[in-house]
């Protein structure tokens, strides 16, 4: 079984994020198929920012479903929990872990299922997984948005870990959409960002 991702951010919903002591607010949009049509692998939002976050580098989504292959290593970063019970972390350190795409979106699916000695956890939820695009791992790519992990009868969680992929129709779709609504420009779907 997997447990689903608490409902992190509200169509329409105001975000307000601190960085270097200065604070950003902006307003967000979820997929409509994210609860429209009960698929939890729609697990797409954006939000706009009133303006422009002062960061020396923007990540690059990936848009090539030719890259993802099942058996390729990708990167799980986040900030959430530490232990099999759900329990740990809540401590603002960002971590991460290389892993292998066990299954491939298919169909409605937009989800890549990975597996390995890191897995998502409670407080992963929304953020991103990477593939390395060179061999010394300088550059990368954002493939997906961290979305569930598998819960095992115990209540304990599992290895399995159930990203939503950038590179599907569904993801082009919202993001194209969400970018030619908002006039905003994404890093590997916009040209000039």
């Amino acid at each position: 079984t997997r447990r689903s991702s608490d409902l992190c951010v509200s169509d329409g919903g105001a975000i307000d994020i601190t960085l270097a002591q200065t604070v950003y607010t902006g307003t967000c949009t979820r997929s409509n198929l994210y609860n429209a049509t009960n698929n939890s692998s729609a697990d797409y939002a954006l939000c706009l920012m009133s303006s422009d976050v002062s960061v020396s580098a923007y990540e690059t989504i990936n848009l090539d479903q030719t890259l993802l292959r099942a058996g390729t290593e990708i990167l799980l970063t986040g900030f959430g929990c530490t232990r099999d019970d759900g329990s740990g972390g809540d401590d603002h350190n960002y971590r991460v872990g290389e892993v292998t795409i066990g299954k491939l979106p298919a169909g409605t699916n937009n989800y890549i299922t990975t597996s390995g000695e890191a897995a998502l956890c409670y407080g992963d939820s929304g953020g991103p997984a990477f593939l390395y695009s060179d061999s010394a791992k300088k550059q990368r790519v954002q493939v997906s948005v961290n979305s569930e992990v598998q819960k095992l009868q115990n209540g304990n969680l599992g290895d399995e870990s159930y990203l939503s992929s950038l590179s599907t129709p569904v993801a082009k779709a919202f993001l194209s959409a969400w970018s030619s609504q908002t006039g905003a420009r994404l890093c590997g779907l916009s040209s000039n960002t």
